[in-house]
């Protein structure tokens, strides 16, 4: 019997009494079935990569963007780093000069955050510091710069670590956290009472501290990450 010619679906079949013929069609049809399953999976696997894309674009967080900081007081979120793009002159502000979230940075890039001189202002008589860190959480500030003549600490927070800055004339500390804190290359010069604070555990590498009232170093050692309580020298929730 001569062969036989059949279009069906998009598949020409070849079938007939000769063994090639019959092979041809069969391998035809498989191939066939073989490719649309391939496709389907692959149209699958595309639709799915598609949707998992505008789930991560929509949903992902915003961590590790720039903040640019121009005014005292501002606040730089969670996870961002914040960049000073001039000096911070805070003394008539009536704020302090930036507050950091949990593991947020500042990077101070050659600038200066100044207070009112050591002294606390007649508009706001509270304590002011340079750098707030957000109670609980770990921040870190990064020179070069400097941070001056706040009325209270130059930086202050629960774990806090700072490295190539100059931390001086500030009216009662230079830096004080309720845990732990890190310095590397930092200076702490002439802040009132005490030059470092810690509640926890102190590690200083290629740093330089002096000229305070009563100590320049008072750390007491607290068990690591769990905060200092109702020790005289903390009040109202802040190293006092």
């Amino acid at each position: 019997m001569p062969p036989e010619h059949r279009c069906e679906n998009g598949v020409l079949t070849e079938t007939g009494d000769h063994p090639v013929a019959r092979n041809l069609g069969t391998e035809s049809v498989m191939l066939h079935h073989t490719y649309r399953g391939f496709s389907d999976h692959r149209l699958l696997t595309v639709v799915v990569a598609v949707i998992v894309t505008l789930l991560l674009f929509w949903w992902a967080p915003s961590a590790g963007a720039d903040v640019a900081i121009d005014t005292c007081g501002q606040t730089v979120p969670a996870g961002e780093t914040g960049y000073l793009v001039m000096d911070l002159d805070c003394a008539r502000s009536g704020t302090e000069g930036v507050v950091l979230s949990h593991r947020s940075r500042l990077v101070l890039a050659g600038y200066v955050i100044s207070g009112s001189g050591g002294e606390r202002g007649d508009e706001d008589p509270r304590p002011l510091q340079g750098v707030r860190c957000a109670a609980r959480t770990v921040c870190t500030v990064i020179g070069p710069g400097a941070i001056v003549g706040f009325s209270d600490a130059g930086v202050a927070g629960t774990r806090v670590r700072v490295r190539d800055v100059a931390i001086e004339g500030n009216a009662r500390k230079g830096v004080a956290a309720f845990e732990n804190i890190a310095l590397h290359g930092v200076v702490v010069d002439g802040n009132g009472d005490l030059g470092v604070h810690a509640g926890g555990r102190l590690r200083m590498h290629d740093t330089d501290i002096a000229e305070h009232g009563q100590a320049d170093v008072l750390e007491w050692r607290a068990p690591r990450h769990r905060p200092v309580r109702n020790h005289s020298q903390y009040r109202e929730g802040r190293p006092g």
